[in-house]
C-alpha cells in the first residue's frame, strides 16, 4: 500500500534518475534523436536553464549559427514577414522593438524563472544533481545576423559576446547592454529639447521626433535633457526587471507601434533610445546600470573580455 511518504519518495527517485540519465558532470546534454528525429525539447531538458534568447528576424536571414555553436540555448527565434512562423508578431512594424515587446507581452505571465512548482522541482534536482543550474532567470534580446557592425567585437561577430556574457553579473544589475562601446549613442546622442523638429534632408530625424514621442510613450515622466544609450537594440535583461512594470504598459508601448505613422527607422530607434527608461523606469537606475554596461572597467565584468580587446570607437563594416 502506497502511502504518501512513499508516494514522496518514489517522485523524488523518479524526478533523480530522470536528470541523472539526461545529464554528464552536472551538465545537461541534449536528449539522443528518435530513429533520427531529433526531438523539440522543452526547458530542462538539455538547455541552459539560466536564460534564453530572443531573436528577430525575416525569412531571408539565416539564423543557423545559433543552433550549431549555441545549441544548448533555448532559442525563440520570431519572424517578422512570415505570419505562418510558430513565432511571429501582429505586424512586420517597428523593427526589432515589435519582437521584444510582443514576447514580453505573450510571455509575461511565464516569464523564467517559473512558479512554485518549478522551485520544488529545482528544490529537488538541487539534491540529485548539485552542480546543475536553476530555472530560467534572464533573457537576452538580439538581431538574427551573427556579423553586425555594432556587434562589440574586433571580428564584428555576435557569438563571442554570447559565450563570455556573464549572466551573473546580468542577473545582479537587472539589465545590460551587448555593447559596450559609448559610440553610438554616448555620452550625449539626443537632446530631446534643443533637438525638436530637426530633420534629416527633407524628411523628419529620429531626433527631431524623439519628445513628441517621449510625451506619447511615457507621459508619467519629464522629458530628459540629455539621452545617452549606446545602440543597438541587442541587451539582456532579468524578469525581476522586465515585470517591474505591468503588462498593461508594454501593450500601450506596442500598441504606439502600431499605430503611429511614423516610418520604422524612426518608431524603431526611438522606442530603442527610450529602451532603458522603459524596462528601467527610473533615470537613477538607468544611470548605474547604463555606466556599468557601458565602462572599459565593467565590460571585463559584463563579458569577459578585458579593456584592451575594446574595438575603436567606431568603424563602418556595412550599411547601417
Amino acid at each position: 500500500m502506497l502511502t504518501p511518504r512513499r508516494t514522496v519518495l518514489i517522485f523524488a527517485t523518479f524526478i533523480c534518475l530522470s536528470v541523472l540519465l539526461t545529464s554528464r558532470g552536472g551538465h545537461v546534454v541534449p536528449l539522443a534523436p528518435i530513429n533520427g528525429v531529433t526531438v523539440q525539447h522543452r526547458h530542462g531538458e538539455g538547455y541552459r536553464e539560466d536564460v534564453e534568447l530572443v531573436v528577430a528576424s525575416t525569412k531571408q536571414e539565416d539564423t543557423s549559427w545559433i543552433q550549431k555553436y549555441l545549441p544548448d540555448w533555448y532559442t525563440y527565434k520570431y519572424v517578422v514577414d512570415d505570419p505562418t512562423a510558430p513565432f511571429t508578431v501582429p505586424k512586420n512594424k517597428g523593427r526589432e522593438a515589435m519582437v521584444y515587446l510582443t514576447h514580453i507581452i505573450d510571455n509575461y505571465s511565464d516569464l523564467p524563472p517559473k512558479g512554485v512548482g518549478e522551485r520544488r522541482r529545482d528544490w529537488i534536482i538541487q539534491r540529485c544533481v548539485p552542480n546543475r543550474p536553476l530555472t530560467l532567470t534572464s533573457l537576452i534580446f538580439i538581431h538574427a545576423s551573427r556579423f553586425a557592425w555594432h556587434n562589440d567585437d574586433p571580428d564584428y561577430d555576435a557569438l563571442p559576446t554570447l559565450r563570455n556574457f556573464r549572466i551573473s553579473h546580468l542577473q545582479e544589475v537587472g539589465y545590460a547592454n551587448l555593447r559596450c562601446v559609448w559610440v553610438i549613442g554616448c555620452p550625449a546622442e539626443i537632446r530631446p529639447i534643443e533637438d525638436e523638429g530637426s530633420k534629416s534632408g527633407a524628411v523628419p530625424s529620429a531626433k527631431g521626433i524623439f519628445k513628441q514621442a517621449w510625451h506619447e510613450l511615457l507621459p508619467e515622466m519629464p522629458v530628459p535633457e540629455v539621452v545617452a544609450v549606446s545602440c543597438c537594440s541587442q541587451f539582456g535583461v532579468t524578469r525581476e526587471t522586465i515585470r517591474s512594470r505591468p503588462v498593461e504598459d508594454y501593450i500601450r508601448f506596442r500598441d504606439w507601434l502600431l499605430q503611429t505613422p511614423l516610418e520604422d527607422s524612426l518608431s524603431g530607434r526611438s522606442y530603442s533610445a527610450k529602451r532603458l527608461y522603459i524596462v528601467l523606469r527610473q533615470k537613477s537606475a538607468i544611470a548605474r546600470r547604463s555606466a556599468s554596461a557601458t565602462s572599459p572597467a565593467t565590460r571585463e565584468s559584463v563579458t569577459g573580455d578585458t579593456p584592451s580587446r575594446r574595438i575603436p570607437p567606431y568603424r563602418s563594416a556595412g550599411p547601417r
